[in-house]
Parts: structure tokens; C-alpha cells; sequence
């Protein structure tokens, strides 16, 4: 078995740790929109057997992240623009309720938690490691939704985050500077316990993110998804 599978917890199943192993590939466009995956190819590469590939492929399927051809079997899915505005939307109402449950229910260690990301990701855009930044990404907004107290809230939240960490990896090279700088003033008014400023700051940043966001794969035409 691969390193990048032991380093997921043991405990969780294996086809689990398939299934993050691939999504993370498709996120960072290692696997192109259009790619067929091969059950067999994959076990192979990953030193695993064929059942947790196809335990794996059932979970990215349902999750949108790969789909199933005739004549071509399963494929890397591509982003759908509808979709992905939909997201968006969904996540505006969404994290502006994490962000001020944040600001009223912070701890010192969920502080701490979130200037340790805040560091990281300046740390990666300094040495140019770009694809950390939309796994960081990810991992802040958890925290913000943990830091929220909000449980509800932050199953849906990482739900929505798999596929915004998607659209995050379209553009991350223009984004990642301005991104960072509404997360490191998000996270300030959340620091000050300003309920209010939390929830403008972070209504900025989705539109700041639904705005600069384009696609990188636009729907093909149909006879080309066929």
C-alpha cells in the first residue's frame, strides 16, 4: 500500500482512504476532467485490491466528482457552472451564520487553531506550494464551523467544502493572495468578538470568491459528454 494511504488514520476504512486519495488527485487536476479510471489501474497504483476501488468510485460518483459513460465507463466528471453557483449560494447563508456563531463561541484554542492555518498558508504562498492552499483552505473554514459550535452546520459545511475546494483549484494562483487577506480580517473580527463585522466580512468573501471564480472545465457540448 502507498504512503499517501498509510498516512490516513488506520481506522478508517480502506476504501475511504481510497476515495480521499483519488478526490484529492481530481481536485488538484492530477486527473483530468474526461479521464477514464480504470478499477484495475487504480488498484495497481495504489497497491490495493479491486473492492475498495469500486467501494472508492461508488462514494466520488455519488459526490459528483466522477461519473459513469456508456461505452467508456467511469470518468473524471467536470465542473457544471449551475452547480457550482449553486454551492456558492447555499455556502453564503451558510458560513455568514458560521461566522457569527464563531465571533459569540470562539475559544482561545480555536484561536490558536486557526492562526496555526493562517501561518500555514502563508508559509505555502511564500515557497510557491500552492497546492497546499486548497486543503488549508478547507481546513480553515472547518475550524470556523467548529469554532461556530454549530455540529449541523459543519456536516453540511464539509459536505459543500469537497467540491468548493474544487472550484477553489481553478483559479488558485490569482486568488490565493486576496483570499488569504479576507481570511486573515475575517479571522480578526472573530478574534474581536464582532458578531457583525464577522458576518459582512465573511458575505465579502463569498461574493469576493462567487465573482472571481471561472471555470475550468465549461460544459462541453453534449455530443462531446456522450
Amino acid at each position: 500500500m502507498t504512503d499517501a494511504l498509510t498516512r490516513r488514520s488506520r481506522l478508517d476504512p480502506l476504501h475511504e482512504r481510497v476515495a480521499h486519495r483519488l478526490r484529492e488527485e481530481i481536485i488538484k487536476g492530477w486527473r483530468a476532467p474526461g479521464t477514464a479510471l480504470g478499477e484495475a489501474e487504480v488498484a495497481a497504483e495504489l497497491g490495493v485490491s479491486r473492492n475498495p476501488v469500486r467501494e472508492a468510485v461508488r462514494v466520488l460518483e455519488a459526490e459528483g466528482f466522477l461519473v459513469s459513460r456508456p461505452g467508456r465507463g467511469v470518468v473524471v466528471a467536470r465542473l457544471d457552472e449551475d452547480e457550482a453557483r449553486s454551492i456558492l449560494e447555499v455556502r453564503a447563508n451558510l458560513e455568514t451564520l458560521i461566522a457569527r456563531s464563531a465571533a459569540q463561541r470562539r475559544t482561545d484554542a480555536h484561536l490558536a487553531q486557526l492562526h496555526r492555518v493562517m501561518d500555514a498558508a502563508e508559509a505555502a504562498m511564500a515557497q510557491g506550494r500552492l497546492d497546499d492552499l486548497a486543503a488549508l483552505n478547507t481546513e480553515y473554514h472547518d475550524l470556523l464551523a467548529q469554532a461556530s459550535g454549530n455540529q449541523v452546520a459543519r456536516r453540511i459545511i464539509a459536505d459543500l467544502m469537497k467540491k468548493v475546494a474544487w472550484m477553489y483549484s481553478v483559479d488558485i494562483a490569482n486568488r490565493a493572495a486576496s483570499s488569504w487577506d479576507e481570511h486573515a480580517d475575517l479571522l480578526n473580527a472573530i478574534e474581536a468578538a464582532d458578531v457583525e463585522g464577522a458576518d459582512q466580512l465573511m458575505s465579502v468573501h463569498i461574493a469576493n470568491a462567487t465573482k472571481d471564480f471561472s471555470l475550468k472545465y465549461r460544459r462541453d457540448p453534449i455530443e462531446e459528454m456522450l
